[in-house]
């Protein structure tokens, strides 16, 4: 028994530059294009693209189905790759929800195979690479965490030793423990900041200026701590991620499709 639970979302269709002749049908509660980006490992010779997704109910469901019918055409046992068209592949999905009463609340065409055999793959190359400084600038904001730490463990050292001493004694010596530190800070904050400016420069002519706005924004939510970026495996960390992410691809298929 499939599980009813959490099952609306996305059953897309993706394939690669290099093997246009094979695609995958899967399911994401994600953007299907930030899925792409997940899947994308780093001994991968060309990006993920999706040419196709449909909106859904019962995603599990759906790309179960979907698999049975596609299964004389898969290129593994228990591997979600078939070796058909892109039609093949979007009209099993449409035939399998129509069969089985599945509500589709919608469906995009994003690329068309048949009707350009020579896939462009600078979108899906972008989108890899808007993850790539996603990752850069979290790293980037643990080190200025990191180094904050430190130096304020170093302040509060300081400053409960000389507790320890007569006030009047000092004043002076509290100042100038408080000003090194404020300035300590400054230089942190600016070089994270010099850090980023320049990775977002880098990429600018590749990503895009509403990307880098976006990534902008990031960069100061992290560096003021409204998001924590101390553990790529929190919660907040991922959720922030995806947000930023999902905002920069709603821009690009925008101005793509």
């Amino acid at each position: 028994m499939i599980d009813s639970k959490d099952q609306t979302g996305f059953v897309y269709v993706m394939t690669k530059e290099s093997s246009p002749m094979y695609f995958k049908v899967g399911k994401t509660e994600k953007k299907p294009q930030l899925r792409a980006i997940e899947l994308d490992g780093t001994d991968s010779p060309t990006p993920s693209i999706v040419v196709y997704y449909v909106f859904c109910e019962d995603i599990n469901q759906l790309e179960l189905l979907t698999h049975k019918e596609l299964d004389s055409l898969r290129v593994r046992q228990n591997r979600e790759w078939f070796k058909c068209s892109q039609k093949d592949a979007m009209d099993a999905i449409k035939r399998v929800a129509e069969r089985h009463s599945i509500e589709i609340h919608y469906e995009k065409v994003l690329i068309d195979i048949a009707g350009d055999s020579n896939i462009n793959v600078d979108d899906a190359e972008d989108l890899k690479l808007i993850n790539d400084v996603v990752d850069t600038i979290f790293l980037y904001g643990r080190c200025l965490k990191s180094d904050l730490a430190k130096y304020k463990k170093f302040f509060d050292d300081r400053t409960a030793d000389l507790n320890k001493r007569i006030p009047s004694q000092v004043v002076g010596e509290k100042s100038l423990a408080k000003a090194a530190y404020e300035s300590k800070v400054l230089e942190l904050k600016e070089k994270f900041d010099e850090d980023v400016s320049k990775i977002l420069i880098s990429n600018k002519n590749d990503i895009g200026d509403e990307a880098c706005t976006k990534l902008q924004n990031l960069a100061e939510d992290i560096k003021n701590e409204k998001v924590d970026a101390t553990s790529r495996n929190s919660r907040a960390y991922v959720d922030k991620k995806e947000k930023t992410i999902n905002s920069i691809i709603d821009d690009l298929l925008k101005q793509i499709y």
